[in-house]
């Protein structure tokens, strides 16, 4: 296999991933640049746990259990692939919206819950 033929089964192994969690695959070319530049040891939970970086870097909350339901790969096996610096910042209030919205909460509501939770 050349160097091209792997990159394209890299990005074409993350559209499918990205296909499956319900996100746009224009996310697929910095995921996969991520993937190239962090990684010596090339497998698929390293693509996986760089799906799950590159997705929370750009705003868009994905936990790991989320990404390991979809894949099919242990949490822990992913949980290996990380890396210590790629420490994954979450942003409380993006988080909230997401799931407040899959609750179908209302606005009104999920105000409620992001003010109480600054006061905790």
């Amino acid at each position: 296999m050349t160097h091209c033929e792997t990159q394209k089964d890299i990005i074409t192994d993350i559209q499918n991933l990205l296909d499956r969690i319900h996100v746009p695959i224009c996310y697929a070319n910095q995921i996969e640049s991520y993937y190239t530049r962090n990684f010596t040891t090339k497998s698929k939970n390293s693509i996986i746990f760089s799906i799950y970086k590159v997705l929370n870097d750009f705003q868009i909350p994905i936990s790991l259990k989320e990404i390991s339901n979809v894949s099919n790969v242990n949490i822990k096996k992913l949980n290996k692939a990380h890396i210590e610096d790629s420490f994954v910042k979450r942003d409380t209030n993006v988080i909230l919206d997401k799931y407040c919205s899959l609750l179908g909460l209302c606005y009104k509501t999920t105000t409620l819950i992001k003010n109480r939770l600054e006061t905790l």
